[in-house]
């Protein structure tokens, strides 16, 4: 395969999963009063889809290499979709956390996976740029899910921005299975291998240093987008659309 045609692939997926995933931090409102709940604990919900996400990825590496990064991505796809469309028919908002919990950990498995195939699969001389060609589908994706759902959703309804998603995703994984199909898998899962090197990348004091200012970083930045469509609600700035927009100012700086 190409480096185009594999770039072209993983973007597809890489789009979908980060559109999907902060979809619901401007919609937070809406959702709140559709399904009588409060925006502080819908709110959580953000919260329900980041820990998975970001917990499921050291498994998700050795299951890779043994597997087949491929065929791991097809099945984080597949659960991604059903996860999604199940939410579109959401009752409460405790079946809402359910599913987003689900979806976090298989968007889990989109990301980290692609940067790796880009790793595998393209020459180092050309991987730098492949791998910038990847992100900007990422950046695009949480810049379109945090925009666009805003705004969608004032017009279609959060559930509207949710079947959205689900089709976004239905064509990832079509692409992923149409264009990965025939891959073998990576080699033999060797789960004492793989604690061996993650206990040797924590002893590192600078990889502990970096894990945490990440950590802090992230609710600094992020922790706050939850609450933007409620705190504008409350003081009339606006509503979905224009918490989506403000949300959307970050991915739109980077």
């Amino acid at each position: 395969m190409s480096s185009r045609n594999l770039i072209l692939i993983l973007a597809t997926s890489g789009f979908a999963s980060t559109f999907s995933g902060r979809a619901v931090e401007p919609m937070v409102g809406i959702i709140a009063r559709d399904l009588g709940s409060t925006p502080q604990t819908i709110a959580l919900l953000s919260a329900a889809f980041a820990l998975p996400y970001a917990f499921i990825q050291p498994v998700l590496g050795p299951i890779g290499d043994a597997l087949g990064k491929e065929r791991v991505m097809k099945v984080a796809l597949a659960l991604l979709f059903l996860a999604l469309a199940c939410s579109i028919f959401a009752p409460n908002a405790e079946t809402l956390f359910t599913l987003r919990i689900i979806a976090g950990a298989a968007a889990g498995g989109a990301v980290p996976l692609s940067i790796a195939l880009i790793g595998d699969r393209v020459e180092m001389a050309r991987r730098q740029i492949a791998l910038s060609r990847y992100l900007v589908a990422v950046i695009i994706g949480q810049l379109a899910g945090s925009s666009f759902a805003g705004l969608l959703a004032e017009l279609i309804g959060w559930r509207g921005v949710f079947t959205l998603s689900t089709v976004m995703v239905a064509l990832a994984l079509a692409a992923t299975v149409i264009g990965f199909r025939g891959a073998l898998p990576g080699g033999k899962f060797d789960l004492q291998s793989a604690l061996l090197r993650y206990r040797d990348i924590l002893s590192n004091p600078r990889a502990l240093t970096l894990f945490s200012l990440v950590f802090v970083e992230a609710i600094a930045i992020f922790g706050i987008f939850p609450y933007i469509a409620p705190l504008l609600e409350e003081r009339g700035g606006g509503g979905a659309a224009e918490a989506g927009f403000a949300i959307g100012g970050l991915p739109l700086a980077a």
